[in-house]
């Protein structure tokens, strides 16, 4: 089974779970990706910029569920925490790619990766 995880923002979580079935095609600007866990890969993303570590993030309750109409079965909305949304919004270009190869790298440990 193929899993389509769309990245999108919006100033409120009533906005993100209003497209919680449709997708936030048309309503907001998005990104593509597939075939991985996204709350898995928030996790880490997380742990990765802020230091934290999973134990915490997971105790945090991180990423936010905003919509769940299927009870984990099918389409949800999940939130990011404000210090991933600042870590994100602080950080250069030479920043995203040295997580963006961090992460990778982890993944392909793991054996959930191939090679770039």
């Amino acid at each position: 089974m193929s899993i389509i995880v769309k990245f999108f923002v919006t100033p409120t979580h009533q906005g993100a779970a209003a497209v919680v079935v449709g997708g936030p095609n048309g309503s907001f600007e998005s990104l593509s990706y597939r075939d991985f866990d996204v709350e898995e890969a928030l996790i880490e993303w997380e742990c990765i910029f802020t230091g934290r570590s999973s134990d915490e993030v997971v105790a945090a309750d991180v990423p936010g569920v905003v919509a769940d109409p299927d009870d984990g079965e099918g389409l949800m909305v999940l939130a990011i925490s404000e210090a991933l949304q600042d870590a994100l919004a602080a950080a250069g270009q030479p920043r995203l790619v040295e997580v963006g190869r961090m992460w990778v790298l982890e993944r392909m440990a793991d054996g959930g990766g191939r090679s770039v």
